[in-house]
């Protein structure tokens, strides 16, 4: 799953199809929730802090051998009761962060000493940070009341500080932040993580610090690994990364391109078939890609020609 503006992870499956079997997948978007399963199974969860609007949803399967059939869409119409910051969510969504911030205002207001004001507190700072009214939206996260608003609310600040480079606040007093934290919130910290690793892939220095500080905090978080690995690739450990984290396919074949070991990638990473049928190519076998890779038409066609079987290739219709 992918979140707003950048492409970026914010959930994460290594979930693998066998060959041959059929599979239900189902996909249920409630409020801010999303949830995929498989065969009744859950592979992928994630909530945003804004409720989904609308979009587009993409059915998409790499390389041949892959179809969709019975494709169901169903909608469950307006419902009887919303929440009492729609309004502000509504103009949110679209990036009326004016509006959005005074809808918010109104709802804390009535709702001084509850929960639901503390969610219209924490979303009207969200609000103010956007316009770029970072004192408005501290005073406002500061009356927050103990919680997981309060939580997400300090999350957001060091999701400031992180962008104006003060990572020392950050690494400082996130650890407890986690460790202590509501389900919520240690859900959305390895996805700022993500934002944060990604900002700094340009210093090493930083760079290193970020990629240790999960690695004491939450090595284990799926979100995180495609990003984890890729920033290895920055620092140039290539072999590391290869190790750690061995179903990051893509950015395994960039591994062993990065340290000259093109002749592996078709038997570490078959399922990579264009990058596969490419190696193969460039390693002197190009005779080998149309039992391997018949999909692979072009390759199959340039291997005739270095190969010089000029007929051969006239002959192939691709």
């Amino acid at each position: 799953a992918n979140g707003p503006g950048r492409s970026e992870h914010v959930a994460y499956s290594d979930f693998r199809p066998e060959s041959g079997r059929k599979y239900r997948i189902r996909i249920e978007i409630l409020d801010r929730d999303l949830r995929v399963s498989v065969d009744g199974s859950t592979i992928l969860t994630y909530q945003p802090t804004l409720p989904f609007n609308g979009g587009f949803i993409s059915l998409h399967g790499f390389y041949r051998g892959k179809s969709f059939s019975d494709v169901r869409i169903f909608s469950l119409g307006m419902p009887q009761r919303v929440s009492a910051t729609a309004i502000g969510d509504a103009f949110a969504v679209v990036g009326d962060h004016t509006h959005a911030r005074e809808q918010y205002a109104r709802v804390a207001d009535v709702h001084a000493d509850d929960a639901l004001g503390d969610e219209a507190r924490y979303k009207q700072g969200l609000s103010c940070a956007a316009l770029g009214d970072h004192a408005a939206a501290d005073s406002v996260w500061a009356m927050v009341n103990p919680g997981p608003w309060r939580e997400l609310s300090r999350l957001a600040q060091l999701d400031r500080q992180v962008a104006d480079g003060h990572d020392e606040v950050v690494l400082r007093e996130l650890p407890d932040l986690y460790r202590e934290g509501s389900a919520e919130l240690r859900r959305r910290i390895p996805q700022a993580w993500n934002r944060w690793v990604t900002a700094c892939y340009n210093d090493r220095e930083r760079l290193e610090r970020w990629l240790k500080f999960r690695d004491q905090l939450f090595p284990h978080a799926l979100e995180t690994e495609y990003y984890a690995a890729e920033g290895l690739l920055w620092l140039n450990r290539a072999e590391e990364m290869l190790a750690r984290f061995p179903h990051q396919t893509s950015l395994g074949v960039s591994a062993l391109v990065d340290l000259g070991r093109l002749a592996e990638i078709p038997e570490i990473f078959p399922r990579q078939r264009w990058f596969a049928a490419d190696a193969l190519m460039w390693t002197g076998r190009s005779a080998e890609i149309a039992a391997c890779y018949p999909e692979q038409r072009k390759f199959i066609q340039r291997g005739y020609y270095l190969r010089g079987q000029i007929d051969e290739a006239l002959a192939d219709p691709t």
